[in-house]
């Protein structure tokens, strides 16, 4: 190879090293994973780094025909640096940019301003299109276009005795250029499905958070409602009975105002034991848990019936299977059937358990006092039964039956028993 033509290949190499760095630099670090806008390259630096390989390039004028064609350096120096003037409006018109420059570079030899700056316009743009567009057979249908074109040109106006050679490098420059752009849209997607799922993790997050709060809430409420809710009314009843019983039967009275406190004592208990669980230890360093199983039921009766409320129960403490959560659903959910009974009956209650088709009944039913015959048949009480019964797969069902002795309000839970442990 003469000295002229090695010569004229390293520069051609170094301008194409020179692009290539441009490109990727300017490529580098997303937008997505800049910690500040102002730590972001500006869009007109990176334009004039790639701009002037293009315009410099232009310096280096292909030899495609002899020195007899007289070609003018200075006019294809004029062309490079009108293309990478131009270059910024490939950020908004890639396509249209590239295939003006392509038609520019294909026919320049015709007057003689071939050079390899415009080669280099043609990669860049190529670059610009290739990481905007996510369709690849638009990249690929502008590569072949753009490779051919440029191939076309070597064909009719490239040195004879080295076509392979000057057709292989416009193929090269334009192939790797595609590659780096898809490299780029792929980098910029993964980032941003990356930030997307991140977000929506964060979204799940702060949903399980709402969620798990509102649950404690609720049964924080039901908690206060089971611990204190009988116990008021209680201390309701007796004390309208002991106002209208104090002129006529003060005996009667004072007895009243000894229940109601007792009852008062035990409400300021339960609600201190309540507050040492929310905070999660007790006063000596211990987890405190609710003593609430089926097994302390009598208790539970004896208690309504220190109120006066009549209870006619039928519940054996000794029911097989029932443990773990279905039992201290059961507990909770007589002691709110009871509960009802004594704030909306007209005194006394029957209650009864009894295992059917592997599941417990709960049953309670009482007549409804005269001036609460047209009352709703429960609000918060029912409500929260509900809420306690389904987590075990249960129901709660509450009616009124019309009988000869007036309105009978009845309630019944059926809760499932667990499986032994070790049958499938």
């Amino acid at each position: 190879m003469p000295r002229s033509g090695r010569v004229w290949h390293a520069r051609c190499i170094r301008f194409e090293e020179v692009t290539i760095a441009c490109i990727a630099e300017s490529s580098s670090t997303p937008a997505a994973v800049e910690p500040s806008a102002r730590m972001r390259m500006p869009a007109w630096v990176s334009d004039v780094l790639l701009g002037l390989p293009v315009a410099l390039g232009a310096l280096a004028t292909m030899p495609f025909a002899d020195a007899s064609q007289n070609q003018s350096p200075w006019a294809g120096l004029a062309v490079g640096i009108a293309v990478a003037a131009a270059l910024p409006l490939a950020r908004r018109f890639p396509r249209t940019l590239l295939a003006v420059t392509t038609l520019i570079a294909a026919a320049a030899p015709l007057w003689s301003t071939a050079n390899l700056g415009l080669v280099l316009a043609c990669a860049i743009c190529l670059y610009r299109l290739a990481a905007v567009t996510a369709d690849r057979r638009v990249v690929l249908f502008a590569l072949l276009a753009s490779a051919g074109l440029l191939v076309a040109s070597v064909a009719l106006f490239g040195p004879e005795d080295r076509y392979v050679a000057w057709m292989l490098q416009p193929v090269a420059v334009l192939v790797g250029a595609a590659a780096l752009g898809e490299a780029t849209r792929s980098r910029r997607a993964y980032i941003d499905a990356i930030t997307e799922r991140a977000e929506r993790a964060e979204r799940t997050r702060e949903l399980e958070a709402e969620r798990r709060v509102t649950e404690e809430r609720l049964r924080i409420a039901r908690d206060l409602h089971d611990a204190a809710g009988h116990q008021m009314a209680a201390i309701n009843l007796n004390a309208g009975v002991a106002k209208n019983a104090l002129p006529n039967d003060p005996e009667r009275a004072t007895a009243l105002l000894t229940s109601i406190q007792h009852s008062a004592r035990i409400v300021l208990d339960e609600i201190g034991a309540l507050l040492h669980l929310l905070r999660g230890v007790a006063d000596d360093g211990e987890a405190l848990a609710p003593v609430a199983t089926w097994a302390n039921i009598p208790l539970v009766v004896e208690s309504f019936r220190s109120t006066g409320l009549e209870v006619t129960a039928d519940l054996a403490t000794d029911i097989d299977g029932l443990r773990g959560a279905a039992d201290v659903v059961a507990y909770k959910v007589m002691q709110e059937g009871l509960a009802n009974a004594l704030k909306h009956g007209d005194g006394a209650a029957t209650a009864s358990a009894r295992v059917v088709d592997g599941g417990l009944v709960l049953r309670v039913e009482n007549l409804v006092g005269t001036s609460l015959a047209s009352a709703p048949s429960g609000r918060y009480g029912l409500i929260g039964m509900r809420e306690r019964v389904e987590p075990v797969e249960g129901s709660v069902h509450a009616r009124r039956e019309a009988r000869r002795d007036g309105t009978a309000f009845v309630l019944e839970v059926l809760i499932p028993l667990p499986p032994e442990e070790g049958s499938t």
